[in-house]
This record gives structure tokens, C-alpha cells and sequence, in this order.
């Protein structure tokens, strides 16, 4: 059974994954900026976690 903290996780996940796969070239550009700024500096342990574990299906 998953946590409310682990469910929010894959919930914000599969939003951004969906917002990615939804998006033209110039909002895929704009997507990976805001995603380099706001994780800058962050180990990929971390990312995976911040992402419920799929951070590389992004990557």
C-alpha cells in the first residue's frame, strides 16, 4: 500500500509526463528549462525519489 506522500508523488509524475507528451517543441523547451531550474543541483537518488521512482522515464 502506498502513502498519501508516495500517491502524490506518482500523481504529479503522470501529470508531467502528460503535460510532456501533450506538448509542441517550444513548450518541450520551456518544460525542460523549468525542469533544470527548479531540480538544479539535485542527485538522481533524489530525483527518483521527487518523481515516485521515474525520474528516468523523463530523463
Amino acid at each position: 500500500m502506498t502513502s498519501i506522500k508516495e500517491q502524490a508523488a506518482i500523481s504529479r509524475l503522470l501529470s508531467f509526463l502528460q503535460e510532456w507528451d501533450n506538448a509542441g517543441k517550444v513548450a518541450r523547451s520551456h518544460i525542460l528549462d523549468k525542469f533544470i531550474e527548479t531540480n538544479q543541483g539535485k542527485t538522481a537518488p533524489e530525483l527518483e525519489q521527487e518523481f515516485s521512482q521515474g525520474a528516468s522515464l523523463f530523463l
